[in-house]
């Protein structure tokens, strides 16, 4: 008999976070269940669960965030992503990205034990083809005398060494250590989630230049979406890095993208 399934549960209205663990808990799911998502991706960081159901608003990081943090997992869990600001560029760009579904809020018992049912069995037919996998590879392994087709190291990457670009990018006030990852603006440190930080170096590596929405959510989010896709995905981002910032150093260029300027040199 299969061990019930472990639920990550990521939402930050309380009294909807209660009422998701217990219908998920009295139909039989084992649910840790937190209100912010970097509470999340912590939980991420200290367990291994089946499956993540997370809101996609939430007042520290998104819940993009979370599911690329549960996808870079060494066994991820399958994700459904929830809102009540739902649009189909949303819906469609958080398919995109990964989400296995999507439900809008307020969300029916019923279609949201659906999906979480859905979720639990591609989840046990993953585990079992991975099982599978692992076992033939140590049996070919045996054959051979050899090391497990798994273990063996990956040919390295012909990367351009990290030498040849500069360490540090500075625009006005604003400084990024591309070695220690880090970001200061006036001297002050920058708490940036990952994604961010990829947006901000993404944009200062531009050197003034628009960089599309396309391109940057290729670079944050690792997604090949549309203009309105990308667009919709990234407007939190943005939002929140101009509230860490100071908000003239982000243009908007209409319908395009993004630049990032020192706002005592524009023109």
């Amino acid at each position: 008999m299969d061990s019930p399934l472990r639920v990550l549960l990521v939402e930050d209205d309380e009294r909807a976070r209660v009422m998701l663990a217990g219908v998920l808990t009295r139909n039989g799911y084992r649910v840790v269940d937190v209100g912010l998502g970097m509470r999340g991706i912590e939980e991420l960081e200290q367990g291994t669960f089946d499956i993540v159901l997370s809101d996609i608003w939430m007042p520290d990081i998104t819940g993009v965030e979370v599911m690329n943090a549960a996808r870079s997992r060494p066994e991820p869990p399958e994700v459904i992503l929830m809102t009540g600001n739902s649009t189909i560029a949303t819906a469609v760009a958080a398919m995109r990205a990964g989400a296995c579904n999507y439900l809008l809020k307020p969300c029916p018992n019923e279609e949201m034990l659906a999906a979480v049912s859905a979720a639990g069995r591609r989840r046990r037919e993953n585990m079992r083809r991975a099982h599978a996998l692992r076992t033939i590879a140590s049996q070919i392994a045996d054959v051979v005398g050899g090391t497990p087709v798994e273990e063996a190291a990956p040919p390295a990457a012909s990367t351009p060494a990290s030498h040849t670009l500069e360490r540090f990018l500075r625009i006005g006030g604003l400084e990024i250590d591309r070695h220690r990852h880090v970001a200061t603006f006036n001297g002050q440190l920058l708490h940036l989630t990952p994604i961010e930080f990829t947006l901000l170096i993404t944009l200062a590596e531009a050197d003034g230049r628009v960089v599309s929405w396309t391109e940057l959510t290729s670079r944050s989010h690792q997604s090949r979406l549309n203009a309105l896709e990308s667009h919709e995905l990234l407007r939190v981002h943005i939002r929140n890095l101009r509230r860490k910032i100071d908000p003239s150093y982000l243009v908007t260029v209409r319908g395009i993208g993004f630049r990032l300027v020192d706002p005592d040199e524009r023109s």
